[in-house]
């Protein structure tokens, strides 16, 4: 639950902002989200940003014991 994660047909794994433009190039519908994050090159910064909220996201959703992951 901290970051998502998608493998790469040739076996790669991928964590954060470039999992999911690998996931939207596939996906007809965000082709050009991917094509547009990458040519603007925000990838950096928006990886930087998803990082920060996934660990805010899993330490506010296991400060109740609501999960057995160690933050």
């Amino acid at each position: 639950m901290r970051r998502i994660h998608a493998k790469e047909t040739d076996g790669s794994i991928l964590t954060g902002v470039p999992a999911f433009v690998a996931i939207w190039r596939r996906l007809p519908g965000y082709r050009r989200l991917a094509v547009l994050v990458q040519g603007l090159r925000l990838v950096g910064p928006l990886d930087w940003g998803y990082a920060h909220f996934a660990d805010w996201r899993l330490r506010r959703r296991c400060k109740d014991g609501a999960c057995t992951l160690t933050p």
